[in-house]
């Protein structure tokens, strides 16, 4: 089989492929005019974000059978014209929940102590201690929004640093003895910060806006 890698992926997934007696062509920088030349002669493709499979790209690629999207979500693939056309959509849905995870909680921190400000004061050549005092994150109430893997991978790694973790997600998800679950006034009105670990859909597009944001 003859697979197509259009975004970077790591050095050891190409040789996996390839010891698995698999054809691997590695494009990383292929431009869209240039995918939709190539793609007919094609059984798979692997895309991380920056690649968009959309229906001219599906239409030109006869021969595809599976699409793989190095990530969690697959909002840059039209997953229900592949699919209709045949196409296998696969993913990666746990590959980020560490990184995400803590690059999370580095915002947090972030946020809490402000790291960027201070490093640009003092390159400037200034020593404004006090204008950069920060504030302690234990005891603050975290406020989650989308409790799956990553949101889970954030609220554990919020309460192990003694955050009072509020989560909440439009499905049913199991008690945790690290959070609480509640609606989403509740967490909006009593959290001290606010991740969202949520696709963009039709529903969450401005979920969080000026109505919200005014409570």
């Amino acid at each position: 089989m003859k697979v197509l890698v259009c975004d970077s992926i790591s050095k050891n997934a190409i040789e996996r492929m390839r010891k698995a007696c698999l054809e691997v062509d590695v494009q990383d920088k292929i431009t869209p005019e240039e995918l939709l030349q190539v793609i007919g002669s094609y059984d798979v493709m692997v895309v991380r974000s920056r690649t968009k499979v959309r229906k001219p790209v599906i239409d030109a690629a006869k021969d595809l059978k599976v699409i793989v999207r190095g990530g969690v979500g697959v909002d840059n693939i039209d997953v229900d014209y592949a699919l209709a056309k045949g196409i296998k959509i696969m993913n990666t849905p746990g590959a980020s929940t560490h990184s995400v995870a803590e690059l999370t909680m580095a915002y947090i921190f972030a946020l809490a102590r402000p790291i960027v400000q201070a490093t640009a004061s003092m390159r400037a050549g200034l020593w404004e201690k006090s204008k950069f005092e920060g504030i302690e994150i234990q005891g603050k109430v975290l406020g989650i929004v989308g409790m799956g893997r990553i949101g889970m991978a954030v609220a554990q790694r919020a309460a192990a640093l003694g955050m009072v973790v509020l989560g909440y997600d439009s499905r049913t998800v199991g008690p945790a003895p690290f959070m609480q679950m509640v609606e989403l006034d509740e967490l909006i009105a009593k959290a001290d910060f606010i991740t969202l670990h949520i696709p963009l859909t039709e529903s969450s597009h401005h979920l969080i806006n000026a109505e919200l944001i005014g409570r």
